[in-house]
């Protein structure tokens, strides 16, 4: 009879258990559904959405509040407004102090930039199986961005719809923000403009070379090591990182002949989806700009 009794209560675990895997089963496929789902609304909308509609008044609004964004500003703005919200009901920059973590959007978006796509997903229960939708967003807002503006006609009308709300913002910081802000945009309209002199080309063609160089050695590294424990001397680490050093003081090199290196970079990527003209589009716009602003 005792014997009975234990087989019926193990019998009862055994099935209370199964059932409670496969509810907690069921529960975690139908949340990855709906994610999923709203990652394919997400990248229909930005699909049918022409590119200076999808840049409205308060994308545009956010980017010039954020005061030390730049150009990652502006990608924050958009992934906000079509990604980070629709999608994971959150911010790129949101952060929750009870768990100590960033964003579900800001994880898989890092994850997207080349790290460990397990490691970033499971952190935040985000099933794996998401990951290329992220990434096919995120390809898909890059290449309706940089199509767009490489025409010049666009950049231009594009930079003139906004430009009246971005002087006023501009024109109502307090002394020291302004002073900050006008002095970046000297330094973005002289890296502009100087972009084709010969040392700065030099310099440019170096920082893109030594990157190439440092992440193909990394890319190496990772796959001969994959899965298994490496121990290194001092002196074989210090080896392993001279392509990174080499990287770095080739952007150091850069920052001693452009006014502004990040810009530099920037305008280099600018010609080569679109020659000279859309490099010297971005410098009078950057002049117009100043000038409308001091």
């Amino acid at each position: 009879m005792r014997k009975l009794t234990l087989g019926i209560a193990l019998a009862s675990i055994v099935v209370a258990g199964t059932a409670y895997y496969n509810r907690t089963a069921l529960i975690n496929w139908a949340a990855g559904e709906m994610l999923e789902s709203r990652l394919n609304g997400a990248i229909a909308n930005i699909e049918r959405m022409p590119f200076d509609h999808l840049i409205s008044a308060d994308v545009t609004r956010q980017v010039v509040n954020d005061r030390h964004g730049g150009l990652y500003g502006a990608r924050k703005a958009f992934f906000d407004k079509y990604l980070c919200g629709p999608v994971f009901g959150d911010k790129h920059d949101g952060y929750d102090k009870q768990k100590n973590m960033s964003s579900a959007c800001f994880d898989v978006l890092y994850a997207d930039n080349g790290s460990d796509v397990s490691y970033w997903y499971g952190k935040q229960d985000i099933p794996v199986s998401a990951a290329p939708l992220v990434a096919k967003f995120r390809a898909t807002m890059m290449k309706k961005a940089r199509d767009y503006l490489a025409d010049p006609a666009h950049l231009r009308a594009f930079y003139e719809v906004r430009k009246q709300l971005t002087v006023s913002y501009i024109r109502g910081l307090n002394a020291d923000e302004r002073k900050q802000t006008i002095e970046w945009l000297e330094s973005a309209q002289a890296a502009f403009a100087t972009f084709y002199q010969p040392e700065v080309q030099e310099a440019y063609a170096l920082v893109v070379k030594t990157e190439h160089d440092w992440l193909n050695y990394d890319r190496k590294l990772y796959e001969q090591r994959a899965g298994t424990t490496v121990s290194l001397s001092l002196d074989q680490l210090d080896e392993e990182l001279q392509p990174f050093k080499t990287w770095e003081a080739a952007n150091a090199f850069l920052r001693t002949v452009s006014a502004n290196a990040s810009i530099s970079m920037f305008a280099g990527r600018r010609n080569n989806e679109g020659g000279r003209e859309i490099v010297q589009t971005y410098a009078a716009i950057t002049a117009d700009l100043l000038a409308s602003v001091k």
